[in-house]
């Protein structure tokens, strides 16, 4: 998605309850006013994020977080906003975010927050949030309440993964059920000719419509074991038969 760009000013943990919790606490935030992205960061392909000196929701002078999305729109961080929520009494988040691009469909961004549980598992909104393209600074609420995610990866527990949050995710994911990767951008362009178009992964495709996947399976398996096996047997030096 290149030349787009999202910003993001203030995320906020909100809560029912104050007491102590490992790392994540009552009532912090994330507001960029030390100059630094605070620990959020993008996937591998994305730009890193940078820190605006001016221009958030407060006007001049308040800084604020730009994302630039890869293949995906994500940012997430693994070490402030990682701990106890169940402790810390957190059940929703709030963040500010404002979408400069063109006011054309494939702009908008759908948010949806993401929970990272300690075995891998991954919990979604069950509704994405719509971050128009107006130019304009929005706060949005999520909710971490059970009744408002949907586990998209399996591993832990809602109540496990609450009380052992290893990281904080707010990614682009339009589909009207949330998936395990979100919306992909760069896949979408080529197969549904839509920077925003779903490409359904093949748990959400029905089995009937399903590509064999065992001639690929075993394949895979006989080209590697092929490899090591001419590896194995081709360790020796070669020494030149010089005339």
């Amino acid at each position: 998605m290149q030349g787009r760009w999202f910003a993001v000013a203030l995320l906020l943990a909100l809560v029912a309850l104050v007491s102590p919790a490992l790392a994540i606490t009552a009532g912090q935030v994330s507001n960029f006013q030390d100059g630094t992205t605070q620990g959020w960061v993008m996937g591998p392909v994305a730009p890193l994020p940078t820190n605006v000196a001016t221009g958030g929701p407060a006007g001049a002078g308040d800084k604020w977080m730009r994302a630039e999305p890869g293949a995906h729109l994500a940012f997430f961080n693994p070490s402030d906003w990682a701990g106890n929520y169940t402790s810390a009494g957190v059940l929703d988040v709030g963040i500010d975010l404002l979408n400069p691009n063109a006011n054309t469909l494939d702009n908008i961004a759908d948010m949806r927050v993401v929970l990272f549980g300690p075995s891998g598992s991954r919990w979604s909104s069950k509704n994405f949030v719509v971050v128009p393209t107006d130019n304009v600074w929005h706060h949005y609420t999520f909710s971490l309440r059970q009744s408002d995610l949907t586990q998209v990866v399996a591993g832990d527990t809602y109540a496990s993964t609450m009380a052992n949050v290893q990281q904080l995710m707010f990614r682009h994911d339009n589909g009207t059920t949330p998936n395990s990767g979100g919306t992909p951008y760069l896949g979408s362009i080529m197969l549904t000719h839509s920077l925003n178009g779903r490409v359904e992964g093949l748990r959400n495709t029905p089995r009937d419509k399903q590509p064999y996947m065992g001639l690929v399976f075993y394949g895979f398996r006989v080209m590697f074991d092929n490899g090591i096996y001419y590896l194995h047997y081709n360790e020796e030096p070669q020494v030149p038969d010089w005339p």
